[in-house]
């Protein structure tokens, strides 16, 4: 399953994800084979089982979800796409045996990271993203995305629900404003200073976690992100304030224009009496 087809040197399926996948099980397969082949010659079979027992229950299940291996039906395939990692993420919330989460988790992680860094890095920091091969939820509308009116901002892009991640779904709707804020501001001002500090800086504020300290980490360097963009972007805008500041200006206005009119009748009333 994870090696390359001879003749067109690609994996069996197209994706990122599932390419992710096919390394992560490759460098798995590595693991394995050191290990098995650091095993004494002379040791008896009952403890060579009893060495390989773990190995033994994870290759077991690896083939199990990857659908591999002769207890495999010839009609069942491997998922591809989110689907795969919707596939694996539940396969892990499924397991209690801590070594065989362990190895699940780390083939789960780079396939994560890899939707991370590729389409949710790109779409929340530049507003823009490559996904030939459909796996991303955020979906283009093309024939609105040359449009310079309304229907840019509501029909350009929009969420295709049945390939939103599980660990995405409560967000999913905040990722497509936030892009799409992003990509607008990105065409209607591209000199904007968040814009400068989002490409000249490219924090990381957005990759997978698995560990406490990896989140923890995340949370402090988001932090300082924001601090950093904050005061060279300034406050943050209100449009309800910019109303009542033009509100406040054309009172003020009226009121110069209200004296400047009572002075120049006081002068011509002083006038018509001499």
């Amino acid at each position: 399953m994870s090696a390359l087809n001879p003749t067109t040197r690609k994996h069996k399926y197209p994706g990122y994800v599932f390419a992710e996948l096919c390394e992560s099980i490759c460098r798995y397969l590595q693991f394995y084979h050191t290990a098995v082949i650091s095993i004494h010659d002379n040791i008896h079979f009952l403890d060579f089982h009893e060495k390989t027992r773990q190995i033994q229950a994870q290759v077991t299940t690896l083939a199990t979800i990857c659908k591999v291996g002769p207890s495999a039906s010839e009609t069942e395939q491997t998922q591809h796409g989110v689907v795969l990692l919707n596939y694996l993420y539940q396969k892990v919330l499924g397991l209690s045996d801590k070594n065989l989460c362990n190895v699940l988790y780390s083939i789960l992680y780079p396939c994560c990271q890899i939707y991370f860094s590729r389409f949710l890095h790109q779409w929340l920091i530049k507003g823009t993203f490559n996904d030939p091969h459909g796996e991303f939820f955020v979906n283009p509308t093309r024939k609105y995305l040359t449009t310079r009116c309304r229907t840019y901002w509501t029909r350009s892009y929009e969420i295709k629900e049945d390939i939103v991640p599980d660990f995405l779904v409560n967000l999913k709707d905040q990722i497509l404003v936030c892009g799409r804020l992003i990509n607008l501001l990105q065409l209607c001002n591209p000199g904007n200073n968040l814009c400068a500090c989002l490409i000249g800086k490219n924090p990381l504020v957005l990759t997978c976690c698995i560990t406490r300290d990896k989140l923890t980490q995340l949370e402090q360097s988001a932090s300082k992100y924001y601090l950093e963009a904050s005061m060279q972007c300034g406050s943050k805008f209100s449009f309800t304030r910019y109303l009542e500041r033009s509100r406040e200006s054309d009172i003020t206005y009226l009121q110069l224009i209200a004296k400047k009119r009572s002075v120049t009748l006081r002068r011509l009333e002083c006038k018509l009496i001499n």
